[in-house]
């Protein structure tokens, strides 16, 4: 009777294959208190992917881009932060992220760094930004800037100098503050 309930827990306890292809996303998504949307992702625990609530159900709707923006940036999760960087799982820095994102989503190949993929695509307003987007920021980085991807309503995907994937908001004080431009390609 011992073995068969030990067989019965350790069965129970292990992980079940996704078989919806939402759920995957459903289990990385961590809420965080309204307090804390007015800090930097560095301030957050280098562990949760997002940091910004976003509907995932409601997203994916409308948008099958988001979706798969969000899947593509699965192997990105755990990443550690390394400047100069290009590799998923040994380090990476944002500008190694939007390219290989870019590479894999749209086969487009961008320049390897922030400084260089600011130079290209067409810059748009504001206003105007559509998913995909590639947002720029002036931040207080190693060289000053820093690039992630716009997801929707307001929502952007980058890979954070404190490692990981993280989905912030624009609305957010300290990201609006340091918003420099949005490039499509």
């Amino acid at each position: 009777m011992p073995i068969l309930l030990a067989t019965f827990f350790i069965s129970c306890s292990k992980n079940v294959a996704i078989e919806n292809d939402y759920d995957f996303l459903k289990e990385q998504e961590a809420l965080i208190d309204e307090f804390y949307s007015n800090y930097p992702a560095q301030l957050f625990n280098p562990k949760a992917v997002y940091d910004s609530t976003l509907n995932v159900e409601k997203t994916f709707k409308y948008s099958d881009e988001v979706y798969n923006i969000l899947k593509a940036s699965k192997k990105w999760r755990y990443t550690p932060y390394k400047l100069g960087g290009a590799s998923s799982t040994k380090g990476a820095d944002c500008s190694a992220f939007t390219k290989e994102m870019y590479k894999d989503l749209y086969n487009i190949s961008l320049e390897r760094t922030t400084k260089y993929q600011r130079l290209n695509g067409k810059k748009i307003s504001k206003k105007n930004i559509k998913t995909g987007d590639l947002l720029f920021f002036k931040t207080d980085g190693p060289f000053g800037l820093h690039v992630g991807i716009y997801l929707v309503n307001g929502s952007f995907i980058h890979l954070s100098s404190k490692g990981g994937t993280r989905i912030q908001s624009l609305s957010v004080a300290y990201w609006s503050k340091r918003f420099l431009e949005a490039r499509r390609y």
